[in-house]
């Protein structure tokens, strides 16, 4: 089985991803996994596909035209199946603050010092109604290496969410 990533890139009054579902289903692949969001006025998705060598070879072919009917970028890259040498320990974190621009930087640093994969981020800034306050939310799914000492994770996570003003909740993944 053979894997590609999909990137695309379009306005967000273009509606593409059944389509390109339908396209991935007639050339034989299959979407492994998708992730889709509207920003400002565009539609971003990215999505895992997988299939054989030549199957997969046909549906890049035909993105090209996909791209150009529909106006959209389009970003095509092969890639294999995560190999996980390391065994992790998936987390689940959530924060909120005040608004500054550093929070994403800061907080995505203390991970790629702890070795922590971040594996989904999500943010988002709002205007708290009630305090008319600019607000910053981040979640994040993570995987802790197995053997990091987690007293340690967790009192650097605390302070350095103590020292950006950062209200912090996090959890371990049970499936």
């Amino acid at each position: 089985m053979q894997h590609i990533l999909v990137s695309i890139i379009g306005s967000k009054d273009v509606k593409f991803t059944g389509e390109f579902s339908r396209l991935c289903v007639k050339y034989t692949c299959d979407v492994q996994e998708m992730y889709m969001s509207h920003m400002a006025q565009d539609s971003v998705m990215v999505t895992k596909v997988s299939g054989s060598w030549s199957d997969l070879a046909k549906l890049e072919e035909v993105l090209i035209q996909f791209a150009k009917m529909h106006e959209l970028k389009i970003v095509v890259k092969r890639t294999q199946a995560a190999n996980h040498e390391t065994q992790y320990m998936p987390y689940t974190i959530s924060m909120t603050a005040l608004y500054a621009n550093n929070l994403l930087s800061e907080v995505l640093s203390f991970f790629d010092e702890q070795s922590v994969v971040v594996r989904h981020v999500s943010t988002e800034q709002y205007c708290n109604k009630r305090s008319n306050s600019n607000m910053f939310a981040l979640t994040l799914s993570l995987l802790v290496p197995v053997g990091t000492t987690f007293t340690h994770f967790r009192d650097g996570l605390l302070v350095m969410c103590d020292e950006l003003g950062l209200d912090v909740m996090f959890e371990p993944v049970r499936d």
